[in-house]
């Protein structure tokens, strides 16, 4: 249960357990729209778009790191089930 406790919390972390991956995806939502609908000058487009790009890059990374820390919960686990495919890299690393 403890695996499954932290793997959890990975995903939706404490103290509000809400999932930052899904409100990092709907703000970046949110500027597209902006972009393609509301914005007219060049300037303010060109900032939003920069905008939008880093918070992709930081989305990204948000999503290796949780991956990363869910694996890292279950690890020790895997001696008592076994290691399947693709958990190779993963066990002594």
């Amino acid at each position: 249960m403890l695996a499954l406790r932290l793997a959890f919390e990975v995903e939706l972390p404490p103290p509000d357990y809400k999932y930052p991956i899904t409100k990092l995806e709907k703000t970046i939502k949110k500027l597209k729209d902006l972009v393609e609908e509301d914005i007219e000058e060049e300037e303010d487009i060109r900032i939003l778009k920069s905008m939008i790009f880093a918070m992709r890059r930081k989305w990204a990374n948000m999503v290796i790191d949780r991956d990363t820390n869910i694996k890292e919960a279950w690890k020790p686990y895997w001696a008592i089930w076994g290691v399947t495919k693709g958990q190779e890299a993963y066990c002594y690393g």
